[in-house]
């Protein structure tokens, strides 16, 4: 039976469900499985759908939102819903503007990663590209690359010159490097995820979030439950009400659902009271 408190848990994938070789543990398909007779479960990622599933069985989630927001997808149906695309026109312009910082663009449509520069030959889901216009689909998300260790002027010009972008840094758990993501105005992880609460007539303090990297630190800020991985960045664990107490390569995230939100009292499956203090 799960915590009446919350109706709804979501979750980021890289860093935080997925482990660091990108898979899903059985003993996390098995707390999920668990979870989902009594909540709405979410994936909530930067990755294109197509992606998306070469990593995780679909049907785990109820709902998954791509591309730190820009895209829906709904587990039932198989709808995919793309409705923010960026402006190609205006992408052009800023490398342009920028050709001299940009080290490489990425341009995420709704089902691939579009690489011009370090392209990984043999994975379905990444393409590369000659130029913007080469590019058929609609572009959800650009990633930008900046040199010369220049990331936050360019982010304060970017800002400044381009209103209906969302632009902030990314950075993952599992690394040191940052780099720039560019979505259409008004879209993010935390601004989807609360349109899909409003559709479900769920409010945000029904909600939990699991998350590691800089692009969920405002959707746990968000809900009712912010979890940050134990692995996660200091800047996101600081965001959050509260810290799992195993990494993403131990079932961080299943192991906290099982022990906090399925009411499990038996210490020696949690080893945790009910506040979460080891006994």
């Amino acid at each position: 039976m799960g915590n009446k408190k919350y109706k709804l848990i979501a979750m980021d994938l890289d860093g935080t469900l997925l482990t660091d070789v990108k898979r899903v543990l059985k003993e996390t398909y098995k707390d999920l499985d668990e979870a989902h007779q009594s909540f709405y479960l979410v994936g909530l990622t930067a990755r294109t759908i197509t992606s998306v599933e070469k990593v995780i069985k679909l049907d785990t989630f109820d709902y998954i939102i791509c591309n730190n927001g820009a895209d829906f997808y709904n587990c039932k149906t198989k709808e995919l819903r793309c409705e923010n695309a960026i402006d190609k026109e205006k992408i052009k312009n800023l490398l342009e503007d920028y050709k001299e910082n940009i080290v490489a663009i990425d341009c995420c449509t709704p089902h691939y990663y579009y690489k011009s520069k370090f392209y990984i030959p043999f994975i379905s889901f990444i393409k590369k590209y000659k130029s913007i216009d080469s590019i058929s689909e609609d572009i959800s998300r650009i990633n930008l690359y900046i040199k010369n260790n220049n990331i936050d002027k360019i982010e304060n010009d970017l800002k400044s010159k381009y209103k209906d972008f969302n632009i902030y840094k990314m950075q993952d758990s599992k690394t040191t490097s940052q780099r720039l993501i560019i979505t259409k105005s008004g879209i993010d992880k935390e601004l989807s995820l609360s349109k899909l609460l409003k559709q479900l007539k769920l409010k945000k303090e029904e909600a939990v979030f699991f998350g590691d990297g800089l692009n969920d630190i405002s959707t746990l800020k968000s809900v009712g439950l912010g979890v940050a991985m134990k692995n996660a960045l200091e800047e996101v664990k600081k965001a959050s009400n509260t810290i799992t107490e195993k990494n993403n390569n131990n079932n961080g995230v299943g192991y906290f659902i099982r022990c906090n939100l399925l009411n499990y009292k038996n210490p020696q499956i949690c080893g945790k009271n009910k506040k979460g203090r080891r006994k």
